[in-house]
């Protein structure tokens, strides 16, 4: 649902979203892997890549993510 909402061409067209992103990715991989590897919760190391990723204005066809309160949503 999430992807549906998003404008994908808008989206593709940014390099600084596609870099972070990517960027993201491939810290979540690592985290997971260094998670599964130390038996620990691979939840609260994806959690901590969220600094990546928390700032980015994610363009979407209604424009509903600017409305939302990401920062207080993730503290709680």
């Amino acid at each position: 649902m999430h992807l549906k909402a998003t404008d994908q061409q808008t989206l593709r067209r940014n390099p600084v979203i596609t870099e972070k992103l990517g960027t993201f990715a491939c810290q979540v991989v690592k985290a997971v892997m260094i998670s599964q590897s130390n038996k620990t919760n691979t939840r609260i190391a994806v959690k901590n890549c969220d600094e990546y990723t928390i700032d980015l204005e994610i363009p979407t066809k209604l424009g509903v993510v600017k409305l939302l309160p990401v920062k207080e949503l993730l503290t709680c």
